[in-house]
């Protein structure tokens, strides 16, 4: 849901007409993944957001208390909400309003646009939201509400409110049964103890589930839910209305009779048609290379269900894994696929949480701007996170088009036959512009298969560093609390994605300019006293080389050196070193040489017995004399 400033002008003066926010999040695709299906027992949990392409995001944490208690959040389309309490610190992305003008609405009051995706002070992460496609008949009986609930709104609510992912829930549902909602949507909203779905197709009908640990649902803006038996109340919440408003719309699917609805084949658009292409590919992607087709899948094969053979049982899909144990690089690579992974990605993000890790350690967000192909999903321990890389902050101007070809492709690509995209001035500052230059490029026919090639290759090694990161950081935060464990989370989070982006860049750069990235200057030839040296620099991504003169040495190479003159008793001597490479020389003194005694000579001898004879003389003399010294 992004309403571009002309259209809001143009509603705004509507005044008997409801605001409608016009979908955005048509290409998004949801993904969830049980423990008992991973590598480490952690759940997955992960969705892209899709919009349009060169649509800068920016992220951030917001701090505790941002908003007050008893202060009223008023959003981008007419939904308010009074906070209960100072909200809690949360991590956060949002469409870039870094210049005071909202990329959505076109207002500049007060107010977070498109935020959405992120993990709170107590633990909670938002991951919103997919938007659904509605069948028609239902919505013409329950309107959607114009200022209800929409994306814009709901991880703000929900992050700055829920202390318990249940709690979230409960609040997103009395929105919907009170103010009712503006937008269809599919969120995920967990914690380390639960991890709920939420749909709504209507403006006031709606169902929660809780995801069971055996399972694998995709949801690629279809809707995900299929047929529930509402008397499970532990695990399925749903609005009275839920089979009501189905049966007016003439299109119920299920047994009012034993509280059962196939909520996708009751509300859902996808229900009468063939189902998107990205679920195809997803379900494939986990039958590691099946050949499923539009064709073969039935919403059985996909849709969440808690009935088997007439009777209640544990949420389960019909999604089969044959890839193993789930870890997370398999996550990363699901968002590579071709066709969830593309140009209109503005933002994806994969939560992994582990429910017997420490609350602190326990969830770890993996976030990567644009392009699932061409980027680096970068870890972060939100509940220590504090501040984030300076690079996600970048924004405030937007990419134009123009019909007028660039002079050069650098910061600019081709977006169709007529018109070119140019990037905002200062761009390779933001970790988004960059990657959406680089993927722009590495998509077009400028950019050739060995480039292409090498492109992945690299941003491959990259994301391999911040997967052996991640385990490190969680290693060293074992033994560190407080300030110094929230220290050493940001500033590692942040130092790898300034790693990512920079080499995103060189990348970049590399492709299109063909400007080398050279490593440490390494010695070649090492310089001497004679002869000057040579140092050389090697292309990160290629052979190319270039080299420097090093200046000649001050060091010589010194001999062991000869004796020239011989020291004597009365003359110091000379030892003279000559230099092996230049014959260069110089000289050292030899100190003079003390003559030892003669053999036979004892006058010493003589001296000593005589001094001695004088003492003994002496003492005797003093003692007839009566002399003593006290």
């Amino acid at each position: 849901m992004k309403t571009m400033k002309k259209i809001w002008f143009l509603m705004a003066t509507m005044a008997a007409t409801l605001l409608l926010c016009v979908i955005s999040a048509s290409a998004c695709t949801m993904v969830y993944v049980g423990s008992d299906l991973t590598s480490d027992g952690s759940s997955f949990l992960a969705r892209s957001e899709d919009f349009s392409n060169s649509y800068n995001k920016i992220a951030y944490v917001n701090q505790h208390g941002k908003y007050k208690a008893g202060s009223v959040y008023k959003g981008c389309y007419g939904f308010t909400h009074t906070f209960t309490h100072d909200s809690y610190s949360y991590t956060a992305t949002s469409d870039d309003i870094t210049s005071g003008v909202c990329p959505d609405c076109g207002q500049t009051h007060p107010h977070t646009p498109m935020e959405e995706v992120g993990t709170n002070e107590k633990g909670v992460s938002v991951s919103a939201m997919v938007t659904l496609r509605a069948n028609s008949k239902v919505t013409g009986v329950d309107h959607m509400v114009g200022g209800g609930m929409c994306e814009s709104d709901m991880a703000t609510i929900l992050l700055s409110e829920a202390t318990t992912a249940k709690e979230g829930v409960e609040l997103l549902l009395n929105i919907y049964n009170t103010v009712g909602a503006e937008e269809k949507s599919g969120v995920l909203i967990a914690d380390q103890n639960e991890i709920w779905y939420v749909e709504n197709f209507t403006g006031h009908t709606y169902t929660a589930i809780k995801l069971s640990s055996h399972m694998i649902t995709i949801n690629p803006n279809m809707g995900a839910i299929g047929l529930v038996d509402l008397d499970d109340t532990e695990n399925v919440i749903a609005s009275a209305n839920l089979i009501s408003v189905a049966e007016q719309a003439g299109t119920f699917v299920g047994d009012k009779n034993e509280n059962t609805i196939d909520v996708f084949k009751s509300y859902c658009y996808y229900a009468s048609g063939t189902p998107s292409g990205r679920l195809v590919s997803g379900i494939n992607y986990f039958l590691n290379g099946g050949s499923e087709t539009a064709a073969t899948l039935t919403p059985e094969d996909y849709t969440i269900s808690n009935v088997k053979d007439g009777k209640i049982t544990a949420l389960y899909t019909n999604i089969q894994n044959k890839l193993g144990q789930i870890g997370i690089q398999n996550m990363v690579d699901f968002y590579k696929v071709k066709g969830i992974g593309n140009t209109s990605n503005l933002e994806w993000h994969i939560f992994q949480i582990q429910s017997d890790a420490p609350m602190e350690t326990g969830t770890i967000e993996w976030l990567a701007m644009e392009n699932g192909q061409y980027t680096v999903a970068i870890p972060y321990f939100p509940l220590l996170t504090t501040d984030m890389y300076e690079g996600y902050k970048f924004g405030g101007q937007k990419a134009t088009v123009t019909a007028i070809k660039p002079e050069t492709n650098y910061g600019s690509y081709k977006k169709n036959a007529t018109k070119y995209v140019v990037l905002p001035e200062g761009w390779e500052k933001g970790y988004y512009w960059t990657v959406d230059a680089l993927s722009n490029y590495a998509l077009s026919d400028l950019c050739s298969a060995e480039d292409n090639a090498l492109i992945h290759s690299e941003l491959a090694k990259m994301q391999q560093i911040c997967y052996e990161k991640a385990l490190e950081m969680k290693s060293a935060l074992s033994g560190m609390s407080g300030d110094a464990a929230k220290a050493y989370a940001t500033e590692q989070s942040a130092a790898l994605a300034k790693q990512a982006h920079s080499l995103t860049l060189e990348l970049y750069k590399h492709t299109v300019s063909h400007e080398h990235s050279y490593g440490e200057w390494v010695t070649t030839t090492a310089p001497t006293c004679k002869a000057e040296g040579e140092a050389t620099q090697t292309c990160k991504f290629c052979d190319a080389t270039q080299t420097k003169v090093l200046a000649k040495s001050d060091e010589h190479t010194w001999d062991q050196g000869v004796v020239t003159k011989a020291a004597t008793t009365t003359e110091t001597g000379v030892k003279t070193y000559t230099c092996q490479v230049c014959q260069a020389t110089k000289t050292e003194t030899i100190p003079l040489v003390v003559k030892a005694p003669a053999t036979g000579d004892n006058s010493h001898m003589v001296m000593m017995a005589a001094a001695m004879m004088l003492s003994v003389t002496g003492a005797a003399w003093m003692l007839k004399k009566k002399i003593w010294v006290k």
